[in-house]
């Protein structure tokens, strides 16, 4: 086999996030599961099973699904969504005016939320999100950065288990801080409540926060260790 950047570049690349080793597929065809890859599961599909045209850079009716879930604005008026996709494929035309380094970065912002466009309430400019990119390091698990949950579903879930875990949990002797430009903060709390298990707990905790266009995307959370003598 000689070597190319497809079979070394986005053939490895597709195998790390989805465990699906294309250089070893064999009559073209592909059926895989989704796994699991720093808890974010990725899925394979091949080109021509995609929705799309040989020409179309966007899997547009996925696209749209996706900006619904993701804006509730553009969910309560889905016709939204086509603006939208009608300002991405704009960037992309205009690759050959204005360079490809342009046009990457252009397409960044959208991806870091930070274009807005007035489809709130009253015309209000609202930061449109392509992407569920919130985080949530939980202070327990197994690698060193504890157990991270990735997405709204993953991290609704894990903050929902906490109250499973500990019914009557409460916080209490809460200070917090935030960034001059309002992109960081720090909480510190006093956790208190009786786990399922029966253990009584009480444990000074703090989270470090990340935030962009006034929404937490990230919550670092810790917890003091309480050695029982």
């Amino acid at each position: 086999m000689s070597f190319n950047e497809q079979n070394t570049v986005e053939h490895f690349i597709i195998h790390q996030l989805t465990g699906v080793n294309l250089n070893k597929v064999q009559g073209n065809i592909v059926k895989e599961n989704a796994v699991a890859y720093d808890t974010v599961k990725w899925k394979y599909v091949q080109a021509d099973l995609l929705q799309r045209d040989i020409t179309d850079v966007f899997v547009e009716k996925e696209l749209k699904e996706a900006l619904c879930r993701l804006n509730s604005d553009i969910a309560s008026n889905p016709d939204k969504a086509e603006e939208v996709i009608h300002k991405l494929r704009a960037i992309l035309i205009t690759v050959n005016n204005v360079g490809l380094v342009r046009a990457n970065e252009e397409f960044a912002k959208w991806l870091r939320n930070e274009v807005t466009l007035p489809i709130g309430k009253n015309n209000e400019h609202v930061a449109i999100r392509l992407i569920d990119d919130c985080t949530f390091d939980f202070p327990r698990g197994s690698e060193f950065f504890g157990q991270r949950f990735i997405g709204k579903a993953q991290v609704r879930e894990a903050l929902a288990g906490r109250f499973k875990g500990i019914p009557d949990v409460h916080y209490d002797e809460d200070r917090h801080w935030l960034s001059a430009d309002g992109a960081r903060g720090v909480s510190e709390w006093t956790l208190t409540g009786t786990s399922i298990a029966g253990i009584k707990i009480k444990v000074r905790d703090c989270d470090i926060w990340e935030s962009r266009n006034e929404k937490i995307i990230r919550k670092d959370s810790y917890w003091k260790i309480v050695e029982k003598n």
